[in-house]
């Protein structure tokens, strides 16, 4: 039973003193020490299970909130690379000049070149964020999702 973790275990890495103070942020806490923890005592999860409210509430602001930083996230990334494409095509002009050299025009690929490379980057970069974003989404999603199963499947043996 050693590795079974207690009701206070979970409180005290929360900061909490009760499931009442079960915040946005604790519920995102509280799904890492589920991942991390070898075994839920069956009380804790029940104490969880009584304050299903809070647990709601705190997975309907987190949702907000990370749709909220997906969109800005978006605009700021979308401007970004508005303005290296716009970089890229006044290169591109500099290149319908006749009067550069061989190696200017070689410096304005390797700058386009590298303009690219950046936006691909940027691409990359903001499809690993909302990968990440909806990986914890999804954790918390299941977690609610067992928690309201449970009240339920609580309220249905209790009916019989």
């Amino acid at each position: 039973m050693d590795n079974v973790i207690t009701e206070e275990t979970i409180k005290t890495k929360l900061g909490i003193n009760n499931w009442r103070e079960l915040s946005k942020d604790k519920v995102i806490e509280l799904v890492n020490i589920f991942e991390n923890s070898p075994a839920l005592d069956k009380d804790v999860y029940l104490k969880i299970l009584g304050n299903v409210p809070e647990v709601m509430s705190a997975f309907k602001e987190i949702t907000t909130i990370f749709k909220d930083s997906i969109s800005e996230s978006s605009k700021a990334s979308q401007q970004t690379k508005n303005y290296y494409i716009n970089l890229s095509n006044r290169l591109l002009d500099l290149l319908d000049k006749n009067d550069l050299t061989p190696d200017e025009k070689d410096r304005v690929f390797c700058l386009i070149s590298d303009i690219n490379s950046y936006i691909k980057n940027l691409d990359f970069e903001e499809k690993q964020l909302y990968r990440d974003i909806w990986d914890k989404i999804g954790k918390i999603g299941v977690l609610v999702l067992a928690i309201v199963g449970g009240v339920l499947g609580v309220k249905l043996k209790n009916k019989k």
